[in-house]
């Protein structure tokens, strides 16, 4: 069996330096939070579109009315969350290789930026993984609390199934993944 990933904390403490010595060193990273109103702009535009698919069930309409005026905040959560640190941006299934040993690799680094590591984990959940798993997961992570980043992850599930046909399966694979991050919200 591999060796688990070491936890957020483990990523966390291999940065050196508080957050502005970092914010410093890698000025061109994104800062939790930038662009939180252009985003939360974005997706109040969009939600009323998203809400009007057939697919769309009780607990995703609800979360996606929750985050309606609640986007800005939601995002600025990412950098309150935990310690910051790098993170990719895009942990999807997609975007990790394994090698014949076990090692992970992540792929595809273009939205890394500074958040709580928690971020990525919330965001492998909601576009990767069943929510069955979704508790042995955290456990092996560390087990961390992912509901202060699940608005803002949430949120770029309901953009990402914007671009899946009705009814697909895609499709139904988002919608049960954020009817389960609507249930750890309890909404």
């Amino acid at each position: 069996m591999p060796t688990p990933l070491p936890s957020q904390s483990s990523f966390g403490g291999s940065i050196s330096g508080g957050r502005e010595q970092r914010s410093s060193e890698w000025p061109c990273l994104r800062q939790p939070g930038a662009a939180a109103d252009l985003i939360g702009a974005h997706y109040d535009r969009l939600w009323p579109l998203i809400s009007e698919r057939r697919d769309v069930n009780a607990q995703v309409r609800a979360l996606g009315d929750h985050l309606v005026g609640r986007l800005q905040a939601a995002e600025h959560a990412e950098g309150t969350a935990g310690p910051l640190t790098l993170c990719h941006g895009d942990t999807a299934a997609g975007n990790l290789a394994t090698g014949p040993l076990g090692e992970v690799a992540f792929l595809d680094w273009e939205d890394v930026r500074w958040a709580a590591g928690v971020t990525d984990l919330a965001w492998f959940l909601v576009s990767s993984v069943d929510p069955a798993r979704w508790d042995d997961v955290i456990v092996a992570y560390g087990d961390v609390d992912v509901r202060a980043v699940l608005p803002s992850v949430a949120a770029q599930g309901l953009f990402a199934l914007s671009d899946e046909a009705d009814g697909s399966p895609a499709a139904l694979g988002w919608l049960t993944r954020l009817s389960a991050a609507a249930d750890r919200l309890s909404l």
